[in-house]
């Protein structure tokens, strides 16, 4: 009988400890207004941010950019401030199963299929988006996330999500800064598709929003300058000429990606993927003269090559020869050098 009550005082004892370490290291669930924040981020729907956060930082994009607006989640979020941490990590990392995604893919090429996909929005996203807004209001309040989001860069399914908080959160240290080099691991797609370039052209332009800050990836940056990939140089020539990189060795290879002769101009009979190819084409184009534009007086050997731009077939282009020019021939120039 003695034994037997020592057995149950000792699970009762083991209950209590399991108990008091779960309660300890729970998630915190602030309140603001009567309301938990966790009910708050439920209600953001995303825009604005993301893959679009890029629009501001991303000179090959044409569309306009509107910042995310100030909305009760956002207000609650500043509230509670770093009490949010921990919660928003866990949202930025969440990812959909392999079998949800592919169930989805499923019934978008084949309708027959749509019952076997999850209904409702796409919950995991929503989820992401709600971390990103809450990154973008806390800015460097959010730095001691930043140790728990890092390991984040070097996995698919995370890198870009994890590239666009460190973004918003702006770190001070340059180790920290430098960690977004950390994606260029990353050698396959994510579960959605996206190419690990087109994560490397990511964390390239989330690069280059640290200026000089991140003069330690010039190295690194100098080398995806040459990928033959059009994208990841076009983005790391924009990305040195923000940082600082030198002009003699950069802008030589700029004109070098530019191409030699005008575009025929666009027409309808194009396959869609012709026409989305040239796009991307354009877009780097655009990448190229602003990262000309940007290094002013030192690129004033490129101002032939500029006016022959001015008559591309595409409007953006035509526009952002004539800016690149302009800031040449005025002796400006972003980076002091």
């Amino acid at each position: 009988m003695l034994n037997r009550r020592k057995q149950l005082l000792l699970a009762g004892l083991a209950l209590l400890v399991v108990f008091a370490f779960v309660y300890a290291t729970r998630e915190r669930d602030p309140v603001y207004k009567d309301r938990r924040l966790s009910e708050y981020l439920g209600e953001v729907h995303g825009i604005g941010l993301g893959w679009g956060s890029m629009n501001q930082i991303d000179p090959g994009i044409v569309l306009d950019y509107t910042r995310p607006g100030k909305t009760e989640a956002s207000d609650a979020v500043l509230s509670v401030g770093t009490n949010a941490l921990p919660m928003l990590v866990r949202l930025l990392g969440i990812r959909e199963s392999r079998t949800k995604l592919w169930l989805r893919r499923l019934a978008e090429k084949h309708p027959v299929f749509k019952r076997l996909a999850p209904s409702g929005p796409d919950t995991v996203f929503q989820r992401n988006m709600s971390a990103l807004l809450a990154f973008y209001r806390l800015g460097p309040q959010a730095a001691d996330a930043i140790p728990r989001i890092i390991p984040m860069l070097e996995e698919p399914d995370s890198a870009a999500v994890a590239t666009v908080a460190l973004m918003y959160i702006q770190p001070q240290r340059k180790g920290d800064i430098l960690s977004l080099t950390n994606v260029f691991r990353v050698r396959k797609p994510d579960r959605s598709g996206a190419s690990p370039e087109r994560l490397h052209c990511m964390a390239i332009l989330a690069l280059s929003t640290f200026g000089t800050n991140a003069s330690g990836a010039i190295p690194l940056l100098m080398q995806s300058l040459g990928s033959t990939n059009g994208e990841v140089a076009a983005a790391s020539a924009v990305a040195l000429a923000r940082i600082g990189g030198p002009p003699d060795r950069v802008v030589p290879i700029i004109l070098e990606n530019l191409p030699k002769s005008n575009a025929s101009p666009r027409t309808a009979m194009s396959s869609s993927s012709a026409q989305f190819q040239r796009l991307m084409n354009d877009r780097n184009i655009i990448k190229n003269v602003f990262a000309l534009g940007e290094y002013g007086r030192h690129a004033s050997h490129a101002l032939p090559r500029l006016l022959a731009l001015e008559s591309y077939p595409d409007a953006h282009i035509r526009q952002a020869a004539r800016e690149a020019a302009a800031k040449i021939n005025g002796n400006t120039n972003s980076v002091q050098r």
